[in-house]
Order: structure tokens, then C-alpha cells, then sequence
């Protein structure tokens, strides 16, 4: 706080901090793709708590919301952030799903014109 009151911008710390949640979110996810998912709808997810569970699995996940969920609940803007990022990912997931049926449907076209197949007969 010293900082701010020097007239310090703390931007570089938030910066800082931000690139560090966004590493613990993929690192997250590439462990287990179930998890952050989960996190919006967590009460559901923990009332469904198996006796056991694989890593990487969505029991495991149930498992480990069931011991730390409230943590997230409890602390403001956690779960929001969560969201805001799966938000994020799902519009980036639209625009690759986009991209890709437009380079395939170039790619189909120009072997159809190359070929002769799409010649009118």
C-alpha cells in the first residue's frame, strides 16, 4: 500500500499477478479438463462425490471441490473469474471452429475446381 501512497502504479504487480492466475488456470486444466468447468456449478458437483476417484476424471474433480470449493465461494470475484475465463475460451473455441470450416471448405473447393469435380456439366 505503500506504493499508492507514493502515487506508485501498482499496474505492474497486477500485470504480474494476473499472468501468474492465467498460468495456474491452464496448468490447472491441462491436469484435468473437468475441473474448471465444474467450477460454476460446483454445489452440484460435490453433492455427486464418489468414494473414489481417477485423476483427471470428473470424480476427481468432484472430490477436490468438495475440500476447497468454499474457499472459492467465499472469496469475492473467484468464481466470476472462473466464468469470465470459460466465456473467453469458448468464443476463442467458436473463432478457431470458424476458421477451420472456412479453410476446410477452401480446401474442398479448390481440390473440387482442381479436379475437375465441381465443373458444370
Amino acid at each position: 500500500m505503500q506504493d499508492v501512497k507514493d502515487g506508485k502504479s501498482l499496474k505492474p504487480h497486477i500485470d504480474a499477478m494476473e499472468r501468474q492466475l492465467n498460468e495456474v488456470f491452464d496448468a490447472v486444466d491441462k491436469t484435468n479438463k473437468h475441473f474448471w468447468p465444474s467450477m460454476p456449478r460446483a454445489e452440484e458437483v460435490v453433492n455427486q462425490s464418489p468414494g473414489y476417484f481417477s485423476r483427471g476424471d470428473i470424480s476427481e474433480v468432484a472430490v477436490i471441490l468438495g475440500s476447497n470449493y468454499t474457499a472459492w465461494r467465499d472469496t469475492p470475484g473467484a468464481v466470476n473469474w472462473v466464468k469470465k475465463k470459460l466465456k473467453g475460451r469458448k468464443s476463442q473455441k467458436n473463432a478457431n471452429a470458424k476458421r477451420m470450416n472456412l479453410i476446410l471448405g477452401f480446401g474442398w473447393w479448390w481440390y473440387a475446381s482442381d479436379t475437375g469435380l465441381a465443373s458444370d456439366q
